[in-house]
Formats: structure tokens, sequence, C-alpha cells
């Protein structure tokens, strides 16, 4: 099986990208990257098993005026298409897919209008009307639709009406699981992804952290006041700050899957969530939600941990528990027969 895979390496897609890679490549998949991101991180994908890897750095979809740059995506694809002969695209942006010989995998790992509504509780505004008509295209041309959580897929639904073809493949992550998840932690809360992002909801967290009885630090670009900006890290400097807190806190407005949250309980933290439905489907009893408007709600159940080490740690092995049946064999393999399937189905009419 060759696969085409086409994605950009903007946070968390990253992870993604390099979990997935690792995990097909042990098996008989024969993988090709192109990845769209800061050129600086080249090394960083090359060295993965995949048979070739390619990255330009080109605006995204939902970033300023990106529409230039997603058409020449589009005509990248086509190139490497011709060059590579997959026998099947895996695309995890809504950037064109110019041929029509080839089938389709369309992952969504999140979306501008369904982030619009559930963080200003109302659709987005017109300016997004050409970000719609690509994703609606997108969309369309896919065989087959993946979201890391049924509620994601829901709200695709609730926007796009018509998804032809979707299902479930939930993220994985692997990083070294801590054998004492709760023990021994600093009196120390952290929280990470973009600052600047309403969806993190860092702005509640900064509110809350003058009556937290602890440290307060948050990893990520952007700027907030009231806690400690670490800003943007790497992958192990993130670890090394998850294995330390006792606390892991995001009272997300919107997040689609959580693989902050994930790492964080595979690193021994307790989980203090928003109250959404994608991070309740993850985490079920595993970690304490709060009301993402409710800053004495995240005090309360941040410090009840803080200060009670043997609720700490129960939390703590639930969500480590949890976390454990995320894995990125599990996600290979889904996607795996995923591929499988679409190639058997034969090239779109």
């Amino acid at each position: 099986m060759r696969v085409l895979l086409v994605a950009d390496v903007v946070g968390g897609a990253g992870t993604f990208v390099g979990e997935l890679t690792r995990a097909l490549t042990v098996g008989e998949t024969e993988v090709h990257l192109a990845l769209l991101g800061p050129l600086r991180r080249r090394s960083e994908f090359q060295r993965l098993r995949a048979s070739s890897c390619e990255l330009r750095d080109l605006r995204l979809e939902w970033m300023e005026e990106p529409w230039a740059d997603v058409e020449a995506v589009g005509e990248w694809v086509e190139e490497l298409r011709e060059l590579h002969r997959p026998d099947l695209i895996h695309m995890n942006t809504f950037a064109p897919v110019l041929s029509r010989a080839v089938p389709v995998l369309l992952t969504v790992h999140s979306c501008v209008l369904t982030w619009w509504r559930a963080v200003h509780g109302r659709p987005a505004p017109a300016a997004w009307a050409r970000y719609e008509r690509l994703a609606r295209a997108a969309i369309e041309r896919a065989e087959l639709t993946v979201t890391p959580t049924r509620a994601l897929l829901s709200d695709l639904v609730a926007v796009y009406e018509r998804l032809p073809g979707a299902r479930v493949i939930p993220n994985g992550r692997s990083v070294r699981q801590t054998d004492r998840p709760g023990a021994d932690r600093q009196r120390l809360v952290v929280s990470a992804g973009r600052l600047w992002d309403e969806a993190k909801n860092v702005d509640l967290l900064a509110q809350a952290a003058g009556a937290i009885h602890g440290r307060v630090a948050v990893i990520g670009p952007g700027r907030v006041s009231g806690v400690d900006a670490l800003g943007a890290l790497d992958s192990s400097a993130v670890l090394n700050w998850f294995s330390r807190a006792a606390v892991f806190a995001e009272p997300a407005r919107y997040e689609p899957f959580g693989l902050a949250a994930l790492e964080a309980a595979l690193c021994g933290c307790a989980l203090v969530l928003g109250d959404i439905p994608s991070l309740r489907e993850v985490w079920g009893e595993a970690a304490t939600f709060v009301s993402p408007h409710d800053a004495d709600a995240l005090v309360h159940a941040v410090n009840r941990l803080l200060d009670d080490r043997i609720l700490r740690q129960e939390a703590a092995r639930r969500a480590l528990a949890a976390a454990a049946r995320f894995s990125p064999s599990e996600m290979a393999s889904a996607y795996s027969d995923a591929y499988r399937q679409l190639v058997a189905a034969g090239a779109p009419a």
C-alpha cells in the first residue's frame, strides 16, 4: 500500500503526523509525506521512516489571505501524485485534490466554522464564506471523512449537513508512561495550547490563578497575564513540565480531541477539563469537568486535587488508564483498514 499523506505540522497536527507515520511504517505501508509548516522543522520529520518527505512553508486555509498558497498546495499534491503514484491520498487539510484518478481519505482535525459556533455561539460571519466553499468541496471530494471524535463529526454534520462516508478514528499518542501517577508532584498546574486561541480558554485559567493553591503555568505561543507564560516549547520540554505537574487544566470551549490532555495523562497528571461533549467522550469518568464559563468551579476543582494527595493520585490513575486506550498502533490499524477499503473500492467515478 502506497499512501501520500498531506498535512500541516502546526500544533497537534504535527504530533499526529509523527505518530501515524511511525506506526504505519512498522507494517507494509509505504508513506510519502507532503507537509505544510515552518522549514526549520524539516529535519524533525525527515527522521521518520517515510519513503519520502517534503515540507513547504505555505499558509493554511484558516490563516489570513491564504488562497494563493491553498491553490499552490493543490498543484503540489498533483505533482507528488504523478511522481509517487500512490494508491490513496490521505488529506489532513481542506486544500483541493485535483486528480479524480485516486481515492481520497480526509481527516478533519478541526474546522473554523465549528470552532466559531462553539466559541461565539453563532455561525461564522460572511468573511468565512470562501473557507466554507473550500471545506465543502473537500468533503464532497473525499470518499471517506474521518474525525477523532463523534462530537466533532456531529458538529460537522450540523454545519455541512452531508458527509459522504464518515468514520471516527481517535488519535493515538506514545510517551513514556509514569508508573506513579499523581505521586511526588509539585503544587503545579499546567495548561498547553495556542494562548491566543479563545477555544483553549486560557483567560478563564488566568482569572482563576490567583485563588489556586499553587503555581499556574501555561505552555504555548502568545501572551496572557496572571499566569506563568512559558512560551512555545519543544515536545520533550512540554513532557517534562507535564511530568512535574500535579494537575493539567484546560477549561476548553472547543477541543475536537485534546492531544495535550492525552500527553498530560500519560505523564501522570490529574485532569480538569472543560465540560464539552468531545472531552466527555474521550475521558468519561477519568477527568473532572467544569463549565468553561465558571472560574469559581475551576478554582474549586483544581484546589481539591492539589490539597488532597489521595484524591489526586486516584484521579491521575484513572486518567492514565483511560489514556492508555489511545495508542498509535490502534490508530494506525484503524487507518490501515480504511485505506484498504477505499483502495479495494477503486478510484472515484
